[in-house]
C-alpha cells in the first residue's frame, strides 16, 4: 500500500534499513603505538630524536612502446620522455623504448679572416747586396794600391833622377813671343859651371848637366830673365845614356827684371802625392760605406741607407769595374723598392 503522506511505497522504505543492516562495517584506523618507555636518548644538543626524511620515490619514465592513439594525436595522458640536454655522442636511449629524435641545434659556424697574404719576395735585394760587397772590396783594394804608390812615389826624389855622378845633355830653342829666334841669349845652369849661348838661330846645347834638381837661366839683354826650375832625370834610371838628350824651349818677353818657372820633381810628386792621398781616403770612406750598406740590403731594410751605399759605390772607382757596378746596384734597388717598404711595414708591426 502506498504511504499517503510521502507519496512513496513502504515496502521500499523497509527494505532499505535491511540493506543498512546487513552493509559491513568500514575498518577503523589503527590506534597510535604508544610513547617511548625510559630515558631520553643522548645526542649533541638539539639533535633530531626522529629519523631524516626521506625524499618520495621519483616516477619512473615509461619505457614501453609508445600508445596507440588516434593517428596525429597522442592518446590522453600520456607524456612523450623530455630530451636530455646532454651532446648526442652522450646520450643513450633507454633500453627497448622509444627514443625521440634529439633536439640538437649546433652552433653557427665561427668565421675566421684568412690572414693577409704577403707578397712573394724576389732576390732583387740579395742581388743588389753582393753587388755592393763587390763594389767595396773593389774600392779597398784600389785604396790600397793607391796608398802604396804614394808611399813609394814620396821616396822617388832620392832614386829618380839616377845615380849621383850622371850627367845629361840639354838642348832646345830661344825665342821672342812673336816667333822670332833670339841669338846671342845666355843659357847656363845655376850653381856649376855649364854655360852656353844661342847661335843665330836660337839654339843652344848644354852638356854634361848633372842629374837631380836644377835651374836652367836664360837671359839677354832688353827680355826678361828666366829662371827655369827642372829636375834632370837619366833613362833608364841611374845609367847614363850618351845619345840621350832633353829637350826644353824658352820664350822670352821683352823687359826687365826676372821670372820662375817650372817645378822640381819633388814639388811635383808633393802635389801629386797629396792629391792621390785624399781621394785614396774619400775612396776608402766610400767602400766602407758601401759594405756597411749591403748588410741593410741583405736584410731588406733601411731603404735610405742601401740608397746612399750605391751612391758611394760609384766614388769607389774599383779600377773602373766599381763604378759600373755601383749604378747596376742602384738601378736594380729601383725596382725593389716596394719589397724594402714592406718590411718596413712588417717591422713596424712587430714593434
Amino acid at each position: 500500500m502506498m504511504d499517503e503522506e510521502n507519496g512513496t511505497n513502504g515496502n521500499d522504505d523497509v527494505e532499505e534499513e535491511k540493506a543498512e543492516a546487513t552493509k559491513p562495517e568500514a575498518p577503523k584506523a589503527p590506534a597510535p603505538p604508544p610513547p617511548p618507555q625510559g630515558p631520553p636518548p643522548q645526542g649533541p644538543p638539539h639533535a633530531p630524536t626522529q629519523a631524516p626524511l626521506q625524499a618520495p620515490p621519483q616516477a619512473q619514465p615509461y619505457q614501453g612502446p609508445p600508445p596507440q592513439g588516434p593517428p596525429g594525436q597522442a592518446p590522453p595522458g600520456w607524456y612523450p620522455p623530455q630530451p636530455s640536454m646532454a651532446p648526442p655522442s652522450q646520450q643513450a636511449p633507454p633500453p627497448g623504448g622509444y627514443a625521440p629524435p634529439p633536439r640538437y641545434y649546433p652552433p653557427p659556424p665561427v668565421y675566421y679572416p684568412p690572414p693577409p697574404r704577403k707578397p712573394k719576395k724576389s732576390s732583387k735585394p740579395s742581388v743588389v747586396g753582393t753587388l755592393l760587397v763587390l763594389v767595396g772590396v773593389l774600392g779597398l783594394i784600389t785604396a790600397g794600391f793607391g796608398f802604396v804608390g804614394f808611399a813609394f812615389f814620396s821616396d822617388a826624389t832620392e832614386w829618380f833622377p839616377g845615380e849621383e855622378g850622371t850627367v845629361m845633355t840639354v838642348w832646345g830653342e830661344v825665342e821672342a813671343l812673336n816667333g822670332t829666334p833670339i841669338e846671342g841669349a845666355s843659357v847656363s845652369i845655376a850653381g856649376t859651371d855649364v854655360a852656353t849661348t844661342t847661335d843665330n838661330e836660337g839654339n843652344y846645347i848644354l852638356y854634361n848637366v848633372p842629374v837631380g834638381d836644377q835651374t836652367v837661366r836664360v837671359a839677354k839683354d832688353g827680355f826678361t830673365t828666366i829662371n827655369h826650375r827642372m829636375t834632370v832625370v837619366g833613362e833608364p834610371f841611374g845609367f847614363d845614356d850618351p845619345n840621350q838628350r832633353l829637350h826644353e824651349r824658352f820664350i822670352l818677353a821683352t823687359g826687365t827684371g826676372e821670372v820662375t818657372t817650372g817645378n822640381w820633381f819633388n814639388e811635383d810628386i808633393f802635389e801629386l802625392g797629396s792629391v792621390l792621398l785624399v781621394c785614396m781616403v774619400i775612396v776608402t770612406i766610400a767602400s766602407v760605406i758601401t759594405l756597411w750598406s749591403a748588410f741593410y740590403a741583405f736584410k731588406r731594410r733601411n731603404l735610405m741607407i742601401v740608397v746612399i751605399g750605391c751612391v758611394a759605390g760609384i766614388f769607389t772607382i774599383g779600377f773602373g769595374i766599381g763604378t759600373v757596378l755601383a749604378f747596376i746596384a742602384l738601378f736594380i734597388l729601383l725596382l725593389a723598392i716596394d719589397e724594402f717598404k714592406e718590411d718596413k711595414k712588417v717591422a713596424d708591426e712587430a714593434t
